[in-house]
């Protein structure tokens, strides 16, 4: 396998492995003024990253364009197939960027969330 080991949430492209922090341009931290999201975090996509999808360059464009209404942090990553930390970390920028809006983890239990959060954790 060309690159090196392999770590469990690091995709394989073809024969090369797609490092986690090539999704963040090595960053393991949100930049800035980012508060970083929960996993749970509930994000969608807002009318400004809407007008500005066409500028989003690779992660943050297929992001945006993934959400058709809120999301967890775990199910972009999952459905996306990116690294949970780079999901995080590029999430988390989105938000204080205004791309992206985040809603207050939920406080009561939606069920249909759960299985949703689970089925993707479960995937990666």
């Amino acid at each position: 396998m060309v690159g090196g080991e392999r770590f469990q949430d690091e995709p394989v492209v073809g024969d090369e492995i797609v490092r986690s922090f090539m999704y963040t341009e090595g960053r393991t931290r949100a930049q800035g003024a980012a508060a970083e999201l929960p996993l749970e975090a509930l994000v969608s996509l807002t009318p400004d990253g809407e007008r500005k999808l066409g500028d989003l360059r690779f992660e943050r464009r297929f992001i945006a364009q993934y959400l058709d209404g809120p999301h967890s942090v775990a199910e972009i990553a999952a459905e996306l197939k990116i690294p949970l930390r780079a999901a995080v970390v590029i999430t988390s920028e989105m938000v204080a960027e205004g791309l992206l809006a985040s809603e207050d983890v939920v406080a009561e239990v939606d069920l249909s969330l759960l299985h949703r959060i689970r089925k993707a954790i479960s995937a990666l």
